[in-house]
């Protein structure tokens, strides 16, 4: 992306407000107010990739674009950094659907077929015993029956428990 020359710093502190060492964007934002964006021309411009450019750094494709301090419309260029998607996303809570992706990639990568849970599940033999006799430890057969562990997903009422 090319940043028009009107994108200067002196362009940048006209339409921002220092507030502590944050210089906080009065313009619109995008994505809930965490994205500042400038209109330009009849073109909306990202305004920290805006400073990123205009300090000199290159911008690196795939990255996003963030700041060290957590202020939503912060664009000081001190703050202003570029993150990996995962860096990016840090802290940020994962979606129901997310979690189930993720439960569904490890399952297929597991090494313990879905009949020798349902065996362990349907042992009557304590922990103990049966960590001995399939070959994992007593925690690990806790977590399966309990259900934190490969949770049983036949049903979609599986796991509620009785009422």
């Amino acid at each position: 992306m090319k940043i028009p020359p009107d994108i200067t710093v002196e362009w940048l502190l006209k339409r921002s407000i220092e507030e502590g060492d944050c210089l906080i964007w009065q313009g619109s934002a995008r994505n809930n107010g965490r994205d500042p964006e400038a209109r330009i021309d009849g073109d909306n411009f990202p305004v920290r990739r805006a400073v990123l450019q205009a300090m000199g750094s290159p911008l690196k494709p795939g990255f996003f674009v963030g700041t060290t301090c957590g202020t939503l419309k912060c664009v000081c260029p001190d703050h202003v950094i570029q993150r990996d998607r995962s860096l990016a996303l840090k802290g940020h809570q994962k979606t129901p659907t997310g979690r189930a992706n993720i439960a569904k990639a490890q399952r297929a990568r597991s090494t313990r077929s879905d009949d020798l849970i349902r065996e362990i599940r349907a042992s009557e033999l304590p922990a103990t015993e049966a960590a001995e006799k399939f070959g994992y430890v007593k925690s690990s057969i806790w977590a399966i029956r309990n259900g934190r562990m490969r949770a049983e997903l036949s049903s979609p009422f599986a796991g509620l428990g009785a009422r």
